[in-house]
């Protein structure tokens, strides 16, 4: 495991958790706006998030070239998890199966005639973001089919012509605004995961494959290295910090997403190169991310609509309320972590070491 990437990973599901319950803190304090002042741009969590599955990808198939292994692994990591999460919003928000709902199975977007690149989101509010996690999946196993050892540089090739060939065809021009969408209206659902390839929100699943290859061939114990990446961190937090302060707002490499690349570069090298101390708080953060990412919207449904029966949530205000709240996700998404994802994973690795003793024969 690399420390810095899970423990970044973390990071940025709760920073999109503040993101999404930064208005407990507004208009409460003499800062009217102290929720929007500190959080307002936690979603930069998404862009981290899209770079870290680029990295983690790559560092998973370092040692594996299989088809089968990787695709089960990735369905039982994610699916298992989803559709918990899918079922409890569905109790907890919307009594019943909905058109939405069906999409949402599939990882289809609301509605493909909405504005780019959220595209109407998803039933589970957050989960939009799945979508192009699963299109960079199916990219990189045509790249590890074709080659294992240039399986980085064949899937951003591939990803690069999609992303080009789509943009210039339908609008005439390339972008790297992750808001401007391809210019066609959706008649079928699945025309609409055009627009999620072509989208340059895709580019940052790259940034981080090119990440994971130089960390992988980075010399561990060089001193220089050291210093440098060093500088290198602290800088990219400064520049991370100028983005916000500046409020050069929204996603892709041209606005957040590129102080973010920079503090995923600069931490992982500086790992390779100078030991990582244990954290067991960031680490526990990092085994959640992923249920926490997908359940604290529900949790802030489910005691916002039942506040009778969560009397802290009335009585509490501000920061307050705040840790009332994320308390209880972090514990529900630590429970999903132990009881779904975990085993899910398991039952995963079953069944790939049921296939390669079935294919040993």
């Amino acid at each position: 495991m690399v420390k810095s990437i899970h423990y970044l990973r973390g990071i940025s599901a709760l920073f999109v958790l503040f993101f999404h319950y930064r208005f407990m803190l507004n208009n409460v304090y003499s800062t009217k706006n102290l929720g929007d002042i500190l959080f307002s741009s936690g979603y930069f969590g998404v862009d981290l998030f899209f770079m870290i599955s680029g990295f983690i990808i790559v560092y998973s198939t370092k040692n594996n070239n299989s088809i089968f292994s990787f695709s089960v692994k990735r369905l039982f990591k994610i699916y298992p998890v989803y559709l918990f999460c899918l079922a409890l919003h569905i109790a907890v928000v919307f009594p019943y199966v909905s058109i939405e709902i069906i999409k949402s199975l599939f990882f289809l977007q609301i509605n493909y005639n909405n504005n780019a690149p959220f595209y109407g989101y998803s039933t589970i509010y957050p989960a939009w973001t799945l979508t192009y996690e699963f299109i960079f999946y199916m990219f990189f196993l045509i790249g590890l089919k074709i080659s294992h050892r240039y399986r980085t540089l064949v899937t951003s090739v591939i990803m690069l012509f999609v992303y080009a060939y789509l943009n210039i065809k339908y609008n005439g021009f390339l972008t790297l605004n992750p808001n401007h969408g391809l210019n066609f209206t959706v008649t079928n659902r699945l025309q609409g995961l055009i627009k999620n390839m072509a989208s340059p929100l895709m580019i940052e699943f790259i940034l981080g494959m090119i990440t994971c290859e130089i960390f992988m061939r980075t010399r561990a114990n060089n001193k220089i290295l050291i210093s440098i990446c060093s500088i290198m961190f602290y800088s990219s937090l400064c520049i991370f910090f100028y983005y916000v302060f500046v409020d050069i707002r929204g996603h892709g490499i041209l606005r957040i997403g590129f102080p973010c690349f920079l503090i995923l570069f600069s931490s992982v090298i500086l790992e390779k190169v100078n030991e990582v101390k244990e954290n067991k708080y960031l680490n526990l953060l990092g085994n959640i991310s992923y249920p926490l990412y997908l359940t604290h919207t529900i949790v802030l449904a489910l005691i916002s609509s039942n506040s009778a029966y969560f009397t802290p949530y009335i009585q509490l205000v501000g920061f307050g309320r705040l840790i009332f709240v994320t308390f209880f996700a972090i514990l529900l998404s630590y429970l999903t972590h132990v009881l779904i994802e975990v085993n899910a994973s398991k039952l995963g690795r079953v069944i790939i070491d049921k296939f390669r003793a079935r294919s040993a024969l």
